[in-house]
Parts: structure tokens; sequence; C-alpha cells
């Protein structure tokens, strides 16, 4: 507030698709507080808890009769990873500006593959983990590392996924092999970066790989999250520039219905799916 208080004209960028702001107040917090300025009449529009500065924007915007200006043009992605983000959060709005050989990325790990990992999550853990996925993902980093991608200069890879738990165990299981230990002392960093979903907001690699998790045993509520939380899958999703690898249940995360449903259906219809051996 201060800030646009001292400015003659403004302009807020962002993206109602992706991730929102983390705070770490509560609601309950954040009551207190307005009761207490006398400002309790103020909360329905300007809870830093529930709103973002894009939402009030937003709706100041609306106020007026205008939107927001989309930036249509979109530079980032091979045509096949952003295709499902496009229709499925943006309406078909983008324009993707870059060509398949656009990307120096091997030509046969361009674009969007599905790798079904029929797998299982532990029942009594806190935060969902894959065993299946994890084994299946180091195994795809080892190839990439064999077949010299992985390490190469100028190319960078990652992995995402939507639990710490999976982050953590596929790390550990990544650090143990000796081809990364030496690709890490060799290059002075690690080979690929390993995160969540939340840490790869305002990221991007040349290749990604996705760990949806998603499989038999998992608590529905988790799965809904999974599966519903549109914002998270389109992070997901978009951070790979020219290819997008996802290793995981498919017909699980069919079944799981909203965005991640229907993103395992585009893949199944549109794009190559191979089972992982």
């Amino acid at each position: 507030v201060p800030l646009l208080y001292r400015a003659r004209r403004s302009a807020i960028i962002g993206d109602p698709n992706q991730l929102r702001h983390i705070t770490e107040m509560k609601r309950e917090e954040e009551a207190n507080l307005a009761r207490e300025a006398g400002a309790e009449d103020l909360l329905p529009e300007w809870s830093y808890v529930k709103r973002s500065l894009y939402d009030r924007t937003e709706e100041a915007l609306a106020d007026r009769g205008e939107k927001p200006i989309l930036l249509r043009r979109h530079y980032r992605s091979h045509p096949a990873v952003i295709g499902f983000s496009n229709e499925r959060f943006y309406q078909g709005r983008l324009r993707p500006m870059r060509k398949a050989e656009d990307f120096s990325v091997p030509e046969e790990w361009r674009g969007l593959r599905w790798f079904n990992v029929e797998g299982a999550v532990p029942s009594g853990i806190r935060s969902a983990y894959n065993d299946r996925e994890i084994e299946a993902i180091v195994r795809l980093l080892g190839t990439w590392a064999t077949e010299g991608m992985l390490g190469s200069e100028g190319l960078s890879i990652g992995v995402v996924t939507p639990f710490r738990a999976q982050e953590e165990r596929i790390r550990e299981k990544a650090e143990a092999q000796e081809w990364w230990r030496e690709l890490e002392n060799q290059l002075g960093e690690v080979p690929a970066t390993i995160g969540t979903i939340h840490r790869y907001q305002g990221d991007e690699r040349d290749l990604m790989i996705f760990s949806p998790v998603v499989a038999p045993g998992m608590k529905k509520y988790t799965e809904r999250w999974v599966a519903e939380t549109e914002q998270l899958l389109n992070v997901a999703i978009t951070r790979a520039r020219a290819s997008l690898q996802v290793v995981g249940h498919l017909d699980r995360c069919r079944r799981a219905g909203g965005d991640l449903g229907a993103f395992a259906h585009h893949v199944s219809e549109t794009e190559v799916r191979k089972e992982f051996e």
C-alpha cells in the first residue's frame, strides 16, 4: 500500500493460474489485528491471508469495466508441453512462439511423454511418496547421464513433485548413484535440480520430470488436493522448456478427476505414452 500510495501509475504483473502467495499468518491472527485496529470492515477486500495484490487489482479493473492485459505470446515451452495448460487454464488464448526444432534437446526427448509406473503410496505417512516412481525417475536420470545429456553444458534438467517426502527420497536415491557423484564432482554442482512445485514457482528447466505420486494408498483428500488444485498442476507442467516427462500411475491419475485427470487423458490421447519396463 505505501508503494502504491507514492506511485502516479503502477503496473501489477502476475498470473492467477500460478501458485498464490504463502503467508505464515493465521486467519484468526489477522482477524484479531483488524479488530484491534478497527478495520474489520476492510478484511473482505484487503485480507492479506486470503487476497493477493493481483486479486485486488483485477477487481479494481472490473469496477471500471476493464480486464487485465494478457501477454499472449508464449516463448518458454515446446508446443506439446504448453498445449494442455493453454487449453485448460488459458482458454486457448496463448500463442506458442517456439517451434519443436528450436530446442537443442535431442529430438526423441522433445515434447511430452508419460512413463506409466503403477506404484503405491504407503499408508500412515504425513507426506506422500511413491517408491516405484522414485526408482523409475532415477533410472531415467541415469539414462540421460549415459547419453551425455545430464550434466551437458547449456542443458538444464529438473525433477518436480508436489510432495516434500518424494523430493527428499528422489534426491537421496540419486545421490547414492555413482554416475551422480561423478557428475557432481566434475561440474562442481548437482547435475539436476530436485524440488517441490512450490520451490519451482518462477523457475524453468530444459528437461523436466514430473512425479505426481498419485497411486493406490494415497488418502482421498490428498489425492483431491493434487488433482483439483489447478495452480499446482499448471506450475508443474509449465516449468519445462523443451521436454516434460511424466512418471506416474496413468490410470490412477485419470481416475483422480479434476485437472490431473484431464491432463492424464490428454497425454493418453494426444502424446506419446510408454510403459516403463
